[in-house]
């Protein structure tokens, strides 16, 4: 690159922005934590559209909950009552006209009696109950003397359709073993030995739907006396304000989540929990409905014109949609072997999935399945390239997931990419038909797409195929996400009926395992076990080389039988055989091939043990290269890779291609092999394990711990940092070279192509290294091995002069390690530089400060490692770390992920004291029950963080106040040693133990605390919890606990 770094280009958020028409159901909403709730359900969000009346005043937030587009309304800030709710919902009917889902979601208070038993958290559905419509509009009608009062207005019902589907619900709920709300009087009679205190029970399960009369009104239910009149008399269940101005002029469901109990003791602690479930409800009832079954109209094509894409917009779509090795995994997947694969195309599912006339029982769906190892990818690859040899009149489309590859080449993102450009580029006139004005991104800057989008656009270029018919081929779809899986078969059953219906041809076929089991209403199903006999038959014919003998032939005639439909390891039995037979040892044929194990796990186990005297340290570095390299590696760079520490080599010139890989082969034990990419020259060939199974069976079964025990528990860590420390030695020798041709030339420029000849020939996996060598540190770093030794000793100029020669970096000489780390985006090691906090510094680089450079190259986990860094010592940094941590969540970050420490994001939010960015990480679903590496759970860092309002919160959450971290110190210790008597008193209050046991496990985190104490506390040994608490000396918390039963 000349003149310095190519343009990094803003990336843009893509959104769908739909029509007024096309929005089928309307929410609304009481209270900001209600729309806070019903924004929290939408599966996906969409921006505001172009129209709406002229005299809505309302405020909106649009997006889609399963197939029905969703308008969400909340009644203006103070405003309360059905009057108000009334106008809301007449200004939303005014601007989108094709609402017939109503819903009114939100809570409300309970009514609690002995027939129905109503508790906080728990969900009342108004439903039509003993001629009542489902709302009771309470306070409204006329009183007569000596008689009760009269309510004179008459509310509608709930539409058909609602009531229908929360009949279903309830169905669905059942069959789950969700509560049912069964009169408690029914089940348990009048007896009062019966009855109980009422108490929320800590752990209880899910909330309780309850079906029956909500009674509406002007006024705030707040007397207890009242309210049991009216469960009474009327076995009310809920009391509200709002439903009542909107049953008869927005026909729609009431939900409540209970909140309180409609009396004096009224508070909003309950009111965020109680909301969100009553959303999550309404998520559910919104789902069970079909989309066609609302009767909106459909617009008719050419109703809107569609503005027909320019030139410059075409093009930069289908740059957005391109990416790097889409077609990596296709490559790698040998060809079937001659003769085999054949009976596919004569197979009657084959043959019926193919034939026009019986879609209609299938559903356009092929499903492929097979165990691993059976042989799907070269099954799916056959038919992929057999379809391209006979369908010449049809539209071809594959995917073929990897999971060895990088996040687009195992996701639904990157497959709809991948279609996406396919068949854009097979029929360019599709490209005037998309509507690309529905996106609010600008076409002179980059994309970053999102899932919805892109299955939006798909959509839209499969109707409008017209003539054209498309046949579409994906594999492994078990690799990717297992939601993402469910969600593209969802999406594909809609398609292709959507496509059927307008007379367009689409089918897909796909392969998976039989695990996760996901279901699919129509669909065609072949189980490969039992049709690939024929093919090990032919394979074991042709590639079994053991002679004629008798034993030959019975192991032949066997072999097949005893496969189970599993070709890869029919596959490696034959090459365990021919080994034996090659070595002379016909003799033992049959005693070695019915020691084979049956199964791959079995089978791997036994190639390893049976190999025990070659277990050296050759097979263990191959694997770990294998196993952590961050790309596949070429024969040579693996050969060289793996005797990087073998102190006398034979010079590179004097071994032959020939040479490594049987070294390879050898060293492997087998379980390596060669694979180039198709069309490509030998240059592109790359070593890969035989089987992904191999990898599993290696990494996710403790295949290598199994083997080299002496490696530890943590093996990831380990195999980081030797393959560092490979790279480190190889750059060392690098860029001596480079030193001594850089004396002899004016320029860097002029021995570039020196240095590059003489790392191919003499020093292969030098490029790799100098590549490398930071994300194996940053790797090791995350998984517990500090770096701070290498980070203070690593060399940077040789290394940023060795990156230029083989990446063209074109960057300063006097380029900051800081700052490379920020660009690399390597977290895990800017976490534990010296001079993190230096981010915003000016430099010699191209962009100045590392903390800009992270920006321009995308470095998120760099950016929140400084702003975190920065928000630790000055305070108003927080606001800007929640803002960033929130845009990341936005684009699917891993909210999981941990860092050295086995510290996530959310145990750093409430260390923090971050109350933004714990309400947002828990609304994203991070986890509750982690722990760091320490054991300490989130509420003893809210403890030793000492806020007190997040101890609250997490413990309404569920946590569990008795934890322990591995010092054995609980939240209410921890209170202890901080000396907060104010979370002593607290979690004193909210049950926390206090033991009178001897506490002797606290000794091996003895340097945590203070000398004074430490010394008092190890003259003991042993410490009761008061005697633990009186090594503090704070009299007030002594007392709190004496007065709780401590001795």
């Amino acid at each position: 690159m000349e003149g310095g770094p190519s343009q990094t280009h803003r990336l843009t958020d893509i959104y769908l922005q739909k029509t007024s028409d096309e929005y089928t159901a309307g929410w609304i909403c009481a209270i900001c934590t209600e729309y806070i709730a019903a924004q929290a359900a939408l599966d996906e969000k969409h921006k505001r559209p172009s129209h709406v009346a002229p005299a809505d005043q309302n405020d909106y937030t649009f997006g889609r909950i399963g197939n029905h587009n969703v308008v969400i309304a909340v009644l203006p800030d103070g405003e309360y009552g059905v009057e108000s709710a009334a106008i809301v919902a007449r200004d939303m009917m005014h601007s989108f006209a094709n609402i017939k889902l109503g819903l009114m979601v939100g809570v409300g208070g309970g009514a609690p009696s002995e027939r129905n038993d109503i508790r906080l958290g728990d969900i009342v559905v108004g439903v039509p109950r003993d001629g009542q419509s489902g709302v009771l509009q309470y306070g409204f009608g006329k009183m007569v003397q000596g008689q009760p009062f009269q309510a004179t207005r008459l509310l509608n019902q709930s539409p058909r359709i609602l009531r229908a589907a929360v009949n279903g619900l309830q169905s669905q709920y059942r069959l789950k073993g969700y509560h049912n709300t069964l009169d408690c009087s029914v089940s348990c009679g009048d007896d009062p030995s019966k009855l109980v205190v009422r108490r929320r029970i800590a752990g209880e399960g899910a909330p309780v739907v309850h079906c029956g009369l909500i009674a509406s009104s002007n006024t705030l239910m707040k007397d207890a006396m009242m309210r049991d009149e009216y469960a009474s008399k009327k076995n009310v269940m809920c009391f509200e304000m709002e439903a009542a101005g909107l049953m008869n002029q927005f026909p729609c469901l009431v939900i409540r989540g209970i909140s309180d109990y409609s009396d004096t003791h009224k508070n909003k602690q309950w009111q965020g929990y109680a909301a969100m479930a009553a959303a999550a409800y309404a998520k559910d009832l919104l789902r069970r409905i079909a989309l066609d079954n609302t009767n909106i109209p459909q617009r008719v094509a050419g109703e809107e014109d569609i503005q027909i894409p320019s030139d410059s917009q075409k093009q930069a779509l289908l740059k957005s949609l391109k990416f790097d090795n889409y077609n990596k995994r296709y490559d790698n997947i040998k060809a079937a072997h001659a003769e085999t694969c054949k009976w596919l195309q004569e197979s009657a599912e084959y043959i019926t999935w193919l034939d026009p006339d019986k879609i209609i029982n299938h559903h356009g769906f092929l499903c492929i399945m097979g165990k691993p190892g059976a042989g799907k990818s070269t099954i799916m690859k056959y038919a992929l390239v057999t379809a391209r040899e006979t369908m010449g009149d049809r539209i071809l489309l594959s995917f073929f997931f990897n999971a060895r590859g990088g996040d687009l080449e195992k996701s639904t993102l990157g497959m709809y990419r991948s279609l996406l450009l396919q068949l854009l580029e097979q029929l360019p006139a599709l490209q005037d038909s998309l509507d690309l004005s529905k996106f609010t991104a600008c076409h002179d800057e980059g994309y970053r797409w999102h899932i919805e989008p892109l299955k939006y656009l798909f959509r839209q270029a499969i109707e409008n195929i017209q003539t054209s018919k498309v046949v579409c081929f994906i594999d492994a779809l078990n690799e990717c996400d297992e939601d993402q899986a469910r969600d593209t078969l969802s999406f594909f059953e809609y398609l292709i009926g959507s496509a059927t219906s307008k007379g367009i041809s689409f089918l897909v076929c796909f392969s998976k395992r039989y695990y996760p089991l996901i279901s699919f209403k129509k669909g065609l199903t072949l189980v490969l076990e039992f049709r690939i006999h024929q093919d090990i038959h032919q394979y074991v014919r042709r590639e079994l080389k053991i002679g004629q003998s008798d034993i030959a032939n019975r192991i032949r005639a066997n072999l097949a039988k005893r496969s189970w439909g599993l070709f890869m390891w029919v596959n490696s039995v034959v090459l365990i055989l021919n080994k034996e037979y090659d070595m002379g040892r016909i003799y033992n044929l049959q005693t070695r091939y019915l020691e084979i194990p049956g199964d791959l796990r079995e089978l791997f186990k036994d190639i390893l043990a049976r190999n025990s005297d070659r277990k050296s340290i050759e097979t263990l570095r191959c694997f770990q290269w294998l196993l952590f390299s961050r790309e596949l590696l070429r024969p040579e760079q693996l050969y060289h890779a793996a005797l990087s520490d073998v102190s006398s080599r034979v010079a590179p010139s004097q071994i032959s291609k020939p040479d490594m890989l049987r070294f390879i082969l050898n060293s492997s034990l087998g379980l390596a092999e060669i694979c180039t990419s198709s069309g490509s020259s030998r240059d592109c060939e790359r070593i890969k394990f035989i089987h992904m199974s191999v990898r599993v069976f290696l990494l996710g079964e403790d295949g290598l711990k199994e083997i080299w025990p002496d490696q530890g528990d943590n093996i990831p860590g380990r195999s980081h940092e030797y393959l560092k420390e490979c790279c480190l030695k190889c750059i060392k020798i690098g860029s001596f070279y480079a030193s001594q041709s850089l004396k002899q030339v004016n320029h860097l420029s002029e021995t570039t192509a020196s240095i590059q000849s003489w790392a191919s020939d003499h020093f292969p996996i030098l490029g790799y290294a100098v590549g490398n060598i930071l994300y194996h540190a940053n790797e090791a770093q995350k998984y517990g091995i500090s770096q701070a030794e290498f980070l203070k000793e690593f060399k940077l100029r040789p290394w940023v002069v060795l990156r230029c020669i083989f990446e063209v970096w074109a960057h300063s000489l006097n380029t900051r390690l800081l700052y490379a780390l920020a660009e690399l985006n390597m977290s895990y090691l800017i976490g534990c530089h010296p001079s993190k906090l230096a981010f915003s510094e000016v430099g010699d680089e191209y962009f100045g400060t590392p903390l800009f450079a992270a920006l321009a190259n995308g470095s998120n986990e760099a950016i929140i490692v400084f702003l975190k860094a920065q928000a630790e010592i000055i305070p108003e940094f927080l606001n800007l770390y929640e803002e960033y941590c929130r845009k990341s969540l936005d684009l699917r970050c891993n909210f999981e992920a941990r860092d050295a420490k086995g510290m996530t994001p959310l145990m750093y939010a409430v260390r923090l004291g971050s109350r933004n960015a714990v309400r947002l990480l828990l609304e994203k679903g991070a986890s509750m029950e982690a722990m760091d590496k320490s054991g300490k759970t989130l509420l003893i860092w809210a403890v030793i963080s000492c806020h007190e309002d997040l101890v609250i919160r997490l413990l309404e959450k569920g946590s569990d106040i008795e934890a322990r971290d591995k010092a054995g110190q609980t939240p209410l210790m921890w209170a202890i040693r901080k000396r907060n008597q104010a979370l002593v008193r607290l979690l004193l209050s909210r049950g926390a133990k206090v033991t009178k046991e001897k506490i002797a496990n606290i000794q091996p985190r003895l340097f945590e605390f203070p000398e004074q104490i430490r010394e008092k506390i190890m003259a003991k040994r042993e410490l009761t919890l008061l005697e633990f608490a009186q090594q503090f000396e704070e009299t007030e918390i002594i007392e709190l606990i004496s007065r709780n039963g401590a001795t």
